[in-house]
């Protein structure tokens, strides 16, 4: 987290510099623009804190990609769990398939063998018995 914060804290240093991009417009007496009026040591400095502002946008950058590898990190986790979580259901659904189309079978077998007319008795009493009770709590 700590490499997220950086990036919070200083994610302003990462907006547009307030000095001035280096021209790089070359004079007739081949200087550059930028520098013609500087010293060595000027120009050295200058080179310094271009330096300086480099490495702390590449530390910012260290960081942002801290947090991206974190992220992703977590994802692969998350991931890998949801993915033996959805393996168990898979088995769990197969194994109910299989255990419907059995008692699916085992249906077929019994409607088979019964007599039609049994069924037909046995419904029409629950059905009585149905309106028996109905009438019964009124």
């Amino acid at each position: 987290m700590a490499a997220y914060e950086l990036y919070i804290n200083n994610k302003s240093a990462m907006a547009v510099d307030d000095e001035q991009p280096m021209i790089r417009n070359k004079g007739q007496d081949g200087e550059y623009d930028h520098t013609r009026d500087l010293t060595s040591e000027q120009i050295l400095q200058q080179q310094r804190n271009h330096m300086l502002n480099q490495d702390k946008k590449v530390d910012e950058l260290i960081a942002i990609t801290q947090v991206i590898s974190g992220q992703a990190q977590d994802t692969k986790t998350e991931l890998t769990q949801q993915n033996k979580q959805l393996d168990r259901l898979a088995n769990d659904i197969d194994e109910t398939n299989t255990k419907m189309i059995k008692v699916d079978n085992d249906m077929k077998k019994l409607m088979a063998a019964t007599n039609q007319k049994v069924c037909w008795g046995v419904l029409y009493c629950e059905v009585v018995l149905l309106f028996v009770f109905l009438f019964v709590k009124i």
